[in-house]
């Protein structure tokens, strides 16, 4: 049996995404230096902020490792979303009583937000974000980074037979 591939969406726990609902998550951390989620562990104002959590949050860290996405949790503290942009600029956004999908468009309207608002060095892409293959020795892989480069060698070629 052959397995039908749409390019068009992913799926995620049994629910259809857009590639454009992957775009903008994934430029999260292009306008974003950091986003909380503050809320209750046990208020029903937060149920739908822990629900957000269980279904949105390892795909955000997927889609922006480096994007610092602090939870803040307390007794009877009431839901925000904080979004931090550049030079200390913040926005905060109730999400009491929200569904996860009103707190994802909530997220989305930071996130389109940050384009408002002017760039630091800490913003722009470094090449830590550069991964480059080098046409000589297609079995070495080179990252670049300021802090740590190193090259991963024996990278399988799949033009060989194994």
């Amino acid at each position: 049996a052959r397995k039908n591939l749409n390019y068009s969406t992913n799926t995620h726990k049994g629910r259809q995404q857009s590639n454009t609902k992957m775009s903008w998550l994934a430029r999260i951390s292009r306008q974003m230096q950091e986003v909380r989620l503050l809320m209750c562990q046990t208020s029903q104002g937060s149920a739908g902020a822990r629900s957000f959590l269980e279904d949105n949050y390892a795909e955000i860290k997927i889609l922006n490792p480096r994007l610092p996405f602090l939870v803040r949790e307390g007794p009877e503290r009431p839901a925000f979303l904080i979004a931090r942009y550049d030079n200390d600029v913040e926005t905060k956004l109730s999400i009491e009583n929200d569904t996860p999908q009103q707190i994802l468009e909530k997220l989305k309207q930071l996130t389109l937000e940050g384009d408002k608002h002017p760039k630091t060095l800490e913003s722009k892409p470094t090449d830590a974000d550069i991964i480059q293959l080098f046409p000589d020795d297609p079995k070495n892989i080179t990252y670049y980074s300021s802090l740590y480069p190193y090259t991963l060698l024996d990278v399988p070629n799949p033009d060989e037979p194994l």
